[in-house]
């Protein structure tokens, strides 16, 4: 493994441990040793969002997009920083572009759908939370947001039958959360 590529998995660990500062300083040398790294430019600017410094996130995001402008991930993850800064009507611009890239992706119609819903756009919050749920993004979080959406236009038994839905997949999430936990505990 070369450098660049130790450094951008270095990073990626540090980024899934929460320690967004020692990601960052990962992700920049793998970006001093090749300027064109745009899958570092993007995940650091995903770790410059998560420590609240959006300045620095939308700059690594736009060169993400300079480098490799065929790419969906740059224009997703600038619509987060869009969403993120409450500007709704941007964030969708940039995820229909992912989406036009790449329309497999099943959490780009779940993004959208939830800055939809920011903007009170029921009916197309549902569309999109649809589209992600058939896709296989089939979580708690997908149901929830859908079940409030629908419960808004009025849709009160689908509404429900969604808040079902996402407190069952909650609920399956902690027994095999604690049962990992066992499994994993020889002294329990």
């Amino acid at each position: 493994m070369d450098k660049v590529a130790t450094y951008f998995e270095m990073g990626c660990y540090f980024y899934s441990s929460e320690d967004y500062d020692m990601a960052i300083n990962a992700f920049t040398k793998a970006i001093e040793l090749d300027q064109n790294d745009y899958e570092a430019y993007d995940q650091r600017g995903l770790a410059y969002l998560k420590k609240g410094q959006p300045n620095e996130a939308i700059s690594d995001f736009n060169k993400v997009i300079a480098i490799n402008p065929k790419g969906e991930d740059g224009y997703n993850h600038r619509g987060l920083y869009h969403y993120v800064q409450k500007m709704f009507d941007k964030a969708i611009l940039d995820i229909d572009k992912a989406i036009e890239i790449n329309p497999e992706i099943a959490v780009f119609y779940l993004n959208r759908g939830e800055a939809y819903l920011n903007l009170n756009k029921w009916a197309e919050a549902v569309t999109n939370f649809d589209e992600a749920i058939s896709r296989g993004l089939k979580t708690a979080e997908n149901y929830a947001l859908r079940g409030e959406a629908l419960a808004e236009l009025g849709r009160f038994k689908q509404s429900e039958e969604d808040f079902n839905q996402a407190s069952l997949l909650n609920f399956l999430e902690e027994v095999l959360d604690n049962k990992v936990v066992l499994l994993a505990d020889p002294h329990l």
